[in-house]
């Protein structure tokens, strides 16, 4: 179980960022998929990983770099 949770982890930023690559906030209006679609993608790829992860996040702030 700990190495597919590995292997999961290893691919999740690949997986968003073919995700985010998609979207109007990337490509502009050669978008195909919409930012709230990709928004939708992204959580269930997060919940796939681990469920109480966005639960156990969702009130902490966020600081922009």
């Amino acid at each position: 179980m700990a190495e597919e949770y590995a292997v999961r982890l290893a691919k999740f930023p690949d997986r968003v960022s073919a995700i985010v690559g998609k979207t109007f906030a990337e490509c502009g209006d050669d978008h195909t998929i919409t930012d709230d679609d990709a928004l939708s993608l992204i959580r269930d790829l997060i919940l796939d990983l681990d469920p109480s992860l966005i639960e156990r996040n969702k009130r902490k702030k966020l600081v922009r770099r």
